[in-house]
């Protein structure tokens, strides 16, 4: 891409989880999310790849009071289970952005097409519109995720949310919902030329700016 110089996203907000809840809430008739150290899927390995979470803490939706039991389930001895994690509120009215994202990086074990995991945001804590729908079954590793939130650049007092929710009262012996590194930021536009391996112009090609410089042995990003 023939353009010089492109400016870093502009990070809204930012959090690990690793200096605690700061601001983020849940809550419902059965509030399973907490933070944990568990780790359902730990890196063996010294190269970082893009998918791998930041150690030592990220929130848990599971039914386990030590926050250390690693293959606690969210199993609610027949009851429905429907629970939320919500982010603090950002601004995106704040900046001149001309989109807005959520990433974050989730495992999850559930009941495959039955209890789903499902993202959300809101701008007035009330309504909340869907950004990914819900996904169930086992992620088998740590996976990132993006979400266009766009929609929302014109409103003061955006959040984002994690729900979860059980299709029926049965079988809810899983592991649960893992979340950890979310951020939320608006992109930049990029104006430049895009060539083949020939130098010559690639008409109508689309270049998608999926991070930003820092590390330099990340693996599959």
């Amino acid at each position: 891409v023939g353009n010089p110089a492109i400016p870093n996203v502009h990070i809204l907000f930012r959090d690990d989880f690793e200096s605690g809840e700061d601001g983020w809430t849940h809550q419902a008739a059965i509030d399973l999310w907490h933070l944990t150290t568990t780790d359902p899927s730990p890196s063996s390995s010294d190269t970082i790849f893009i998918t791998d979470h930041t150690p030592t803490h990220a929130f848990r939706m599971a039914s386990d009071p030590t926050r250390t039991n690693l293959n606690a389930t969210y199993d609610m001895a027949g009851q429905i289970v429907q629970t939320w994690l919500a982010s603090p509120a950002v601004n995106p009215q704040a900046t001149s952005a001309i989109n807005l994202f959520v990433t974050w990086k989730e495992y999850y074990e559930t009941e495959a097409q039955q209890d789903v995991c499902i993202v959300e945001a809101s701008s007035d804590g009330l309504n909340w519109r869907l950004l990914r729908a819900g996904v169930s079954g086992t992620s088998s590793n740590w996976v990132q995720r993006t979400a266009d939130m766009s929609e929302f650049i014109g409103f003061p007092n955006v959040r984002v949310r994690f729900f979860f929710q059980t299709g029926n009262t049965i079988n809810n012996a899983f592991r649960g919902w893992w979340v950890d590194d979310v951020m939320i930021y608006a992109g930049t536009r990029l104006r430049g030329y895009v060539r083949d391996v020939n130098g010559a112009p690639m008409k109508g090609a689309v270049v998608y700016a999926m991070g930003r410089g820092g590390v330099t042995n990340w693996v599959q990003g």
